[in-house]
């Protein structure tokens, strides 16, 4: 199953608990940000349950066997492990320059806000799925995030100014850009720009 499969899950679980959401507009600079909370308590539950819970269950209500802990740890512990792997393993961090992000494999990635030309985005019941493609990746390669899961403020900052501008941000103390930072973009930018159609621009070399 890939990383879009377990992050959607993520999302799932995110959405279903009250209060879980990462609050929005917050100092996110050179910050790197793993899943929320919530997300670690799920996956160590998981393994309980896989480890614990289960074999007690089967204890009580047949008798314990080796083959029914068996049972338990084969099918159920897998899924843990992996959104465990996720969960320590997985951040974005969003620079000056551009946005590095590592994924539940201990792979680093990392490309420039210049490289970005295509930010498409779903809309769902509950959350919001942002998918970026960046000349700097292989193709088949693409940034996607739940948009409660992490802070993006940064990034909408940064393709407000391209949209509004026609050029990227070329010194971080641009004044129209902090203006943008300051009123604090949310969501709502990719809703207006990426949700009906993706928001393209002009491919920049790498």
């Amino acid at each position: 199953m890939g990383s879009a499969f377990w992050g959607l899950l993520g999302g799932v679980l995110v959405n279903i608990m009250p209060g879980a959401k990462r609050k929005q507009g917050l100092e996110t600079l050179n910050v790197e940000q793993h899943r929320p909370p919530i997300a670690y308590i799920i996956s160590y539950g998981i393994l309980f349950i896989a480890f614990i819970g289960l074999p007690i269950y089967f204890w009580i209500r047949y008798g314990l066997t080796v083959e029914a802990y068996i049972i338990s740890v084969v099918m159920v512990s897998p899924a843990g492990f992996i959104f465990v792997a996720h969960c320590h393993n997985y951040y974005h961090c969003f620079t000056e320059t551009g946005i590095r992000w590592r994924n539940w494999r201990r792979k680093v990635r990392y490309f420039d806000y210049h490289s970005i030309y295509k930010v498409s985005y779903e809309q769902t019941s509950k959350n919001g799925w942002v998918k970026i493609r960046s000349t700097q990746l292989p193709k088949r390669i693409k940034l996607g995030f739940d948009t409660n899961q992490f802070d993006a403020t940064i990034l909408y900052a940064q393709l407000q100014y391209r949209v509004e501008t026609g050029d990227w941000v070329q010194v971080w103390e641009d004044e129209r850009f902090q203006q943008i930072l300051s009123g604090r973009p949310g969501v709502r930018f990719l809703q207006d720009h990426a949700w009906v159609k993706p928001l393209e621009f002009p491919r920049e070399n790498g």
